[in-house]
């Protein structure tokens, strides 16, 4: 095979608008020059105003490169271009090179490849040259103006990124963070992203994907949450389901997606720890629980409320919803749990101070396993015949029912949610006993799920 190429060390295309770019096959051995002349000579005369003789002592077209190599009989390569006409002139010139068909004796066929807008390729470069100014000097100044503003936010948006089978909205460092920050949608993703981390996912709900329940366990994570019922809903399961290590909170009433650049630093930076959040509501529970400040109880949210001090409630009751046919149960009052993460026992002492209501009896034995299970955080699984079919911590649930087969039962140390009922409705259990009930739960309507409260069994 032999091989030649016409091309020097100042060859550029730095001050031409398109190059064109022509494949050929010859059928013989040619050289170079060879190709060279016959583009000369087969365009002479076709096009006064277009001579390639002339157009490069004008300069409006550039050095023209052949790359060429020759093997059994046949040459072949590629023809380079540089024009500094415009894009009419530039296609006429293309389509006359085109129209050679003989290298001396040697018949050939030109094809144009592609005319390339070399000024395109520069815009990029200079965009992708300044997006890359524009990032490292955001993180050599501060913020200035609302322009400079609203220009960071576009960059920074840009950025979002979806993590995982759930395609959860993130900022780009999600993955390279040691450190990650939980929060509800992606509106609070982008506010977090503004404010300059780029270490947020979104749960999208209360149902915390399973990709972000595995990544909490391998990163140190806050939960930042809405102030209101909602954001407390979403921390009552990131507790149960993940293990987030910092708590923050924006103000009551508002959510995070609202909170200025300012607030959100301020916030982040005034978390508390996962214990001391813990101890804090069960102050504020213990102090709700004086019957000089306050004789009703509290409500599901407020963590670490008596268990002793509750009030008697009427049994939920199943009724079809038109909208979605499906049951809908209506919650009770949380047990709550104390500082070290257990629920007080029942108190034997006194036995009268809250009337019973009439319940359905049901085997003894279930009774037993209800008062075995008590204050421990676990949850035990029984078959038909109400016997122990497994027995795991609260977190671990999910997972244990998904390999279960035969669990017909199941009395849960917690509070039943929406996600527990779903999973309980896709294992065909037909019986849950629970400490309590989240509100607005919704059974299926093809399934026959029986809620019970621990309450109602044990004096």
């Amino acid at each position: 095979m032999a091989k030649n190429m016409e091309h020097t060390s100042d060859d550029n295309f730095s001050t031409v608008k398109y190059l064109i770019r022509i494949s050929y096959s010859i059928k013989g051995i040619v050289s170079v020059m060879d190709i060279i002349g016959a583009l000369f000579g087969q365009t002479e005369g076709l096009l006064n105003d277009l001579e390639l003789r002339e157009l490069q002592k004008s300069g409006r077209i550039g050095r023209i490169q052949v790359q060429n190599t020759s093997d059994k009989g046949v040459s072949a390569g590629v023809i380079l271009i540089p024009s500094s006409l415009d894009r009419v002139e530039t296609a006429i010139l293309a389509a006359t090179i085109e129209s050679v068909d003989r290298v001396g004796p040697c018949i050939a066929q030109m094809k144009l490849e592609e005319i390339q807008d070399i000024r395109e390729d520069k815009r990029k470069q200079i965009m992708d040259r300044a997006q890359a100014l524009l990032q490292k000097w955001e993180q050599d100044t501060p913020e200035s103006g609302e322009l400079g503003e609203s220009i960071l936010e576009k960059m920074r948006v840009g950025e979002l990124i979806e993590y995982g089978e759930e395609k959860l909205p993130a900022g780009q460092d999600i993955e390279t963070s040691q450190q990650i920050i939980i929060v509800e949608g992606v509106a609070d993703v982008k506010a977090l992203m503004r404010a300059g981390f780029r270490n947020a996912i979104a749960t999208q709900g209360t149902h915390v994907p399973q990709s972000l329940i595995e990544l909490s366990k391998k990163k140190s994570c806050i939960a930042f949450v809405d102030g209101d019922r909602g954001g407390q809903m979403i921390l009552d399961e990131l507790m149960q389901v993940t293990e987030i290590d910092f708590v923050a909170m924006a103000p009551k009433g508002l959510m995070v997606e609202e909170l200025t650049r300012k607030e959100i630093i301020k916030h982040l930076q005034n978390k508390k720890t996962l214990q001391e959040y813990k101890a804090e509501k069960e102050q504020e529970g213990k102090e709700k629980q004086s019957p000089a400040q306050n004789p009703q109880p509290q409500n599901q949210f407020q963590n670490n409320r008596s268990f002793e001090k509750r009030r008697t409630v009427k049994k939920s009751t199943g009724f079809r919803n038109k909208q979605d046919s499906r049951k809908k149960i209506t919650p009770s009052n949380n047990f709550n749990r104390n500082q070290k993460g257990r629920r007080p026992r029942y108190d034997q002492d006194k036995p009268n101070e809250y009337p019973q209501r009439p319940v359905e009896p049901v085997d003894p034995k279930l009774v037993e396993h209800m008062k075995s299970i008590i204050a421990s955080n676990e949850a035990l699984g029984l078959n038909e015949q109400n016997d122990q079919a497994f027995r795991v911590g609260n977190t671990q649930i999910f997972t244990t029912l998904d390999s279960s087969e035969n669990t017909k039962k199941l009395i849960f140390d917690g509070v039943v949610t929406q996600r527990l009922i779903e999973k309980a409705a896709e294992k065909n259990i037909t019986e849950i006993f629970a400490i309590n009930l989240a509100k607005n739960l919704q059974v299926p309507a093809d399934k026959k799920i029986s809620l019970k409260l621990f309450r109602d069994y044990i004096q």
